[in-house]
């Protein structure tokens, strides 16, 4: 937090009495995400993955590298893995 305070208050974007900044330097990491809870759920990132599963996903035969080699030269070989950094 120290390095946090100081790069900011010199770069002008944080601006702190003396007595509040003291207040900050002293407060515990636990302390500061349980007041920052409702402000990180504000911004958690949610249903905006591409993968959500379809009517038809039960029925497209899928093989994975594990599976034996169907010799089914007209399948192309795909990737359904979501990459949007969602959890």
């Amino acid at each position: 937090m120290p390095l946090f305070v100081e790069n900011l208050t010199a770069h002008g974007h944080l601006h702190l009495e003396d007595e509040t900044r003291r207040l900050l330097l002293q407060m515990s990491p636990a302390t500061t995400l349980r007041l920052l809870a409702g402000e990180r759920r504000t911004y958690r990132l949610h249903g905006l993955c591409h993968t959500q599963s379809t009517p038809l996903g039960g029925r497209i035969p899928i093989q994975t590298c594990m599976d034996p080699s169907a010799g089914h030269p007209q399948r192309p070989p795909m990737d359904l893995v979501g990459r949007c950094g969602g959890p």
